[in-house]
């Protein structure tokens, strides 16, 4: 933020010694006019200080987390491109604190699409435009929201008596803003919010979607899964233990 206010100052003494050449020695009919626009024109380039985000120069994000963010990409992509009601390990990030890296997935409906936006940088609130990307036909959603969601999944795909009495009850909730980031409140931990703030993430690393369109996270719980989520120990056991038994599908293209 030292560099950018320093870069802010120069411009600003550079634009007042434009104006002040143009007042004193640009005689001719038109020129203040000229000057003045050649003052606008420069102003678009300053970097804005405060509550916006910093756009100026490279967001630094450490090599881990945007490998971390392009496999999820990779992940999205793959299970876009399959056949629907299946799952999908991408890894997962490791603990984004240290850079104030955040991820944010928001469905913008006018354009079918699903922007991803990545955050780093001085407080975390520099947009990364390298790394940030939109995904056409995509819907983030979770498997959290209310009890009877949360149940109706887990008889769906990890409770099931037979594949004839999986629950035919709504079992995922789409959603139009997902942000992942570093809980540092007495967490410090990577947490998930969907709108009802960061809460317990530890089913971080996988991905599921019902039909190509929706691609679920996983909030969690500790203890009996409730509207908050699954629990986070019969999530991160049960789902491989069924893929390893061919009960639920693994996410292919």
């Amino acid at each position: 933020m030292v560099a950018a206010e320093k870069l802010v100052l120069y411009a600003i003494a550079i634009i007042t010694g434009v104006i002040i050449i143009g007042i004193f020695f640009v005689p001719e009919s038109g020129a203040l006019e000229k000057v003045k626009a050649a003052s606008l024109k420069a102003k678009e380039f300053l970097p804005k200080i405060g509550a916006e985000e910093l756009k100026a120069g490279a967001v630094e994000i450490p090599a881990e987390h945007w490998q971390q963010i392009r496999k999820l990409k990779e992940a999205i992509e793959t299970m876009k491109a399959g056949d629907g009601g299946c799952f999908l390990n991408y890894g997962g990030f490791p603990p984004l604190g240290e850079k104030g890296t955040s991820i944010v997935l928001e469905h913008d409906a006018s354009k079918d699409a699903t922007i991803i936006s990545v955050y780093g940088g001085a407080g975390g609130t520099q947009l990364s435009t390298e790394l940030s990307l939109s995904i056409i036909g995509i819907v983030p959603c979770v498997i959290a929201g209310s009890e009877d969601l949360v149940k109706g999944f887990e008889q769906t795909y990890l409770n099931p008596a037979s594949s004839q009495e999986r629950s035919t009850a709504a079992y995922f909730n789409p959603v139009t803003r997902v942000k992942i980031a570093f809980d540092t409140g007495g967490w410090d931990e990577n947490r998930i919010d969907y709108g009802a703030g960061l809460q317990d993430f530890e089913g971080q690393a996988w991905l599921f979607t019902p039909d190509n369109r929706h691609i679920c996270f996983f909030p969690t719980v500790d203890g009996a899964s409730s509207a908050q989520g699954l629990n986070d120990d019969d999530l991160l056991t049960t789902i491989p233990q069924l893929l390893q038994e061919n009960k639920i599908k693994l996410c292919q293209t």
